[in-house]
């Protein structure tokens, strides 16, 4: 378009100059990542979740029985484990979980038919009469 050269060089002028504008940019955002000040650790989104299905008639200890753990109707993790042995799986933070036993409710959440119980090791420990008085965690 223009035969005296102008255009080339404000071209390459420009270029040049959002070159280092973006250097400039970029330079600040990692001085400004590296002293910024650690923030509070990130919410837990899981939970360790442990439970025993306790012997009785209907299930005799040592017969294996599938679990599912459920969090407002929507199955969030499974297992299989033998009657009177614990179970732990990581569930969601949040509602209540309910247990079932080979499709039958088994308890969970507080209303258990035995113990509830907040482990100090960070997990919560559905049991029965016949169970362990906590999971193995190892």
């Amino acid at each position: 378009m223009c035969s005296n050269g102008i255009m080339p060089r404000v071209r390459r002028t420009l270029h040049g100059r959002f070159a280092l504008v973006g250097a400039c940019v970029g330079a600040l955002v990692v001085v400004a990542g590296c002293s910024s000040e650690p923030g509070p650790p990130p919410a837990a989104t899981v939970q360790n979740f442990a439970v025993c299905v306790g012997p009785t008639e209907a299930r005799p200890a040592g017969q294996q029985v599938a679990l599912e753990f459920r969090q407002g109707g929507q199955l969030v993790a499974t297992g299989s484990i033998p009657v009177g042995a614990a179970f732990m799986a990581q569930v969601p933070v949040g509602a209540a979980i309910d247990v079932y036993a080979d499709g039958e409710w088994a308890g969970g959440g507080g209303a258990a038919p035995g113990a509830l119980v907040e482990g100090d090791q960070g997990y919560v420990y559905v049991s029965a009469p016949g169970c362990p008085s906590a999971p193995r965690t190892s």
